[in-house]
């Protein structure tokens, strides 16, 4: 979704992108099982992990909430 915004000619940036991308790395493995070839999710990833998940997960709701405020201002 970041990326259709930036194709978009919105100003996204790539740290956003990234976190974004970091983020997607993690969507399948993490919900499903059967991801791996043996063993379960919570045996493939750490406290480390998941901080950094959140971490970048922050910085794009920051990101989202500064730029809805901005779009709402310029309508103003």
């Amino acid at each position: 979704l970041l990326t259709l915004l930036k194709e978009r000619d919105l100003n996204v940036p790539n740290e956003i992108i990234d976190a974004g991308k970091a983020l997607d790395k993690h969507y399948v493995p993490t919900r499903y099982p059967n991801a791996w070839s043996e063993g379960s999710p919570h045996e493939y990833y750490t406290k480390d992990d998941a901080e950094n998940a959140i971490y970048k997960a922050t910085l794009i709701i920051e990101w989202v909430k500064k730029s809805w405020k901005s779009l709402k201002r310029g309508r103003s």
